[in-house]
């Protein structure tokens, strides 16, 4: 393939490098412009039509968009390890319910999946701060001023490392996907295209590539 530009807006980092390594090594003529913008941004840029793909978690279902999964992106519950539910099991909601929480901006689509689970389960939580990223989430929750809700692909080394827990709670991890998303209407580059054949005719390799994190975790454990 001939050298040629693909921009992705959105890509999760956690993640993409081993992802994006290995399609490198397949087309290394390919040159990628990366981009990192939260859910609004992205439905924005789709809705433009810019870019070429983006990699999601949460597609807009009110769009024309094409959609192929990647792997699974399962949402878990973190806390400080001495924080008072860290030893419990089992966990209800109503229970995690009266502690309080860090949350994502609005905007994200980690916490707009955690919003739809609390609505459909009628669950009202006490947001006691709202930080721009999950890094600065992982900061606060790490120095015990509350729980969160994150994708566990982004704790996977504080979870290696013990600088925080994963706990046990009632219909946790939620399960979503991971989707690299383009507008039906683009007219993809060779090397957008590219990609997409990548993920879709080598799931097992890109679901061994993007999980090796994940899997660095629980053998710690």
């Amino acid at each position: 393939m001939a050298a040629s530009g693909s921009y992705f807006v959105h890509i999760p980092k956690y993640f993409s490098p081993h992802l994006l390594g290995a399609f490198h090594k397949l087309y290394p003529k390919v040159s990628l412009h990366l981009d990192v913008v939260n859910r609004s941004q992205i439905i924005q840029l789709l809705k433009e039509n810019e870019g070429d793909l983006v990699i999601m978690g949460l597609v807009p279902e009110d769009m024309n968009l094409k959609r192929f999964p990647i792997i699974e992106n399962p949402i878990v519950i973190i806390a400080n390890p001495s924080h008072p539910l860290a030893s419990q099991q089992n966990i209800s909601f109503n229970e995690l319910a009266k502690h309080d929480f860090v949350l994502r901006e609005n905007g994200s689509g980690t916490r707009k999946a955690f919003e739809d689970f609390l609505l459909s389960h009628q669950i009202k939580i006490n947001p006691s701060m709202i930080l721009g990223s999950s890094e600065t989430v992982k900061q606060a929750v790490m120095a015990d001023l509350g729980i969160s809700a994150l994708s566990r692909h982004s704790v996977t080394l504080e979870l290696a490392t013990k600088c925080l827990v994963e706990l046990d709670v009632q219909d946790f991890p939620l399960m979503r996907s991971w989707y690299v998303v383009h507008h039906e209407t683009k007219q993809l580059s060779p090397a957008a295209q590219a990609f997409i054949d990548f993920i879709l005719y080598q799931p097992e390799a890109v679901g061994s590539l993007c999980n090796r994190l994940l899997e660095t975790h629980f053998i710690s454990q």
